[in-house]
């Protein structure tokens, strides 16, 4: 399965809910260097919080994988920020 990411919201606020399937989140806050992963299916289901400035990356474990942000603002483009897989270094 594809790895989505890195991206960093500058404003938004993402709620994200994993509807059906199996996804694996990494959030990296580069102010503490630090990592924070979790799981979310329907066996693990809950509301991911991730607040701007963290850096976010996703892959789904399932072969259909559907996924939902309920967004604290519109979505606009220039208020994120891509980076490729390897700029940010994590063991897949």
């Amino acid at each position: 399965n594809n790895v989505k990411g890195w991206k960093k919201h500058t404003e938004m606020t993402l709620n994200l809910v994993v509807v059906s399937g199996e996804i694996e989140f990494v959030v990296y806050d580069e102010n503490s260097k630090t990592f924070f992963n979790v799981i979310l299916s329907q066996d693990n289901y809950q509301r991911l919080t991730i607040k701007p400035n963290l850096w976010m990356a996703f892959k789904g474990l399932k072969e259909n994988n559907m996924l939902l942000n309920l967004a604290s603002i519109e979505h606009n483009p220039s208020e994120s920020v891509n980076l490729d897989l390897q700029e940010i270094e994590y063991e897949w």
